[in-house]
């Protein structure tokens, strides 16, 4: 085993984080820097997300739980929650941007009345950038980093620890040419915002099965409601979509958390048990590992004959630590 594969079954999330910013960094920064103009910025993206960090996630996921880890990770891409509170992860994609329309309406703002084919045209780059992108990114994020942390920790403090290497990840972006340092400053401390804002969405999913598909849709339709020249930019006029799909977000990722928490809670007064979260997905019944042990208390993605114990849970009071 060398070095660097036993640093990254010691600490698979440190040592992902480590390699994936600095190494993303360069296929978004060098290509442009050599040969400006050459590649667009959508190839850029794709580039930094299917040769970096998927291959680097899956590399430690290997090294840290084994290639069956891999196998039953890569098999939850399509996968979809079931299980108590299972709801609002269905209703979210479709009440995300309608209720960034109705809260521009309710301030003020009035409906722009777009041709039937610029909606369609919307529609269509959001199915495209779920199954182009976002599929393979939130496996990164939600089916490693974030379920990971889930497992140990609240979801909400889930989801802020993997907002630093996420919105790390795309400050890149924010290089065009002609960027002052303010400028850069301020589009860093709001890009900060909107990776806690996509996170605590991805929280819905992340706390309990490896369930990618829902953490994607989800991630593709709050692009869509709060990004200028998006699905809901082409719908309402007089209003910044920016800040309100952000608050949308927030509002309805919390009301989720809350009602799938209330849920378990149900679930568990009635026979479940304190000791274990269940949930399925499509089907298959996967448990929650609580355990301390470093490799294995990641591994919601496993059948259960073959899931670890829960001896050695520490309860609520583990300190946050970057596995």
């Amino acid at each position: 085993m060398t070095g660097l594969r036993r640093r990254a079954r010691r600490r698979p999330l440190l040592a992902l984080t480590l390699v994936a910013v600095p190494a993303s960094w360069a296929v978004l920064l060098l290509p442009p820097l050599a040969w400006p103009g050459l590649l667009p910025l959508p190839v850029l993206v794709l580039g930094a997300t299917w040769l970096v960090l998927l291959p680097l996630a899956l590399l430690v996921t290997a090294a840290a739980d084994g290639r069956s880890a891999v196998r039953g990770l890569l098999r939850s891409v399509l996968r979809w929650p079931r299980g108590p509170g299972r709801w609002p992860v269905a209703v979210l994609p479709v009440a995300l941007p309608a209720g960034t329309v109705l809260l521009a309406l309710l301030l003020g703002g009035g409906l722009s009345r777009p041709s039937g084919r610029a909606v369609l045209g919307e529609l269509l780059a959001l199915a495209s950038a779920v199954l182009v992108i976002h599929l393979a990114e939130e496996l990164v994020w939600t089916g490693v980093v974030q379920h990971r942390l889930a497992a140990r920790h609240p979801p909400w403090t889930a989801a802020l620890v993997t907002a630093g290497p996420f919105a790390a990840v795309h400050l890149p972006l924010l290089l065009v040419p002609g960027v002052t340092v303010d400028q850069l400053l301020s589009g860093a401390a709001g890009l900060l915002v909107l990776a806690v804002v996509v996170r605590l969405l991805a929280a819905t999913v992340a706390d309990t099965a490896t369930c990618v598909l829902p953490a994607a849709l989800l991630h593709g339709c709050f692009n869509a409601s709060a990004n200028e020249g998006r699905l809901v930019d082409a719908v309402v006029s007089g209003a910044d979509t920016d800040l309100l799909g952000a608050g949308t977000a927030v509002l309805l990722g919390m009301g989720a958390l809350a009602v799938r928490r209330s849920a378990r809670r149900r679930g568990s007064a009635s026979g479940s048990g304190r000791e274990k979260s269940a949930t399925t997905c499509s089907g298959v019944q996967v448990v929650a590992d609580f355990d301390q042990g470093v490799g294995d208390h990641a591994r919601g993605f496993m059948d259960p004959d073959t899931a670890p114990t829960l001896e050695g849970f520490r309860g609520p009071d583990d300190q946050i630590a970057v596995h």
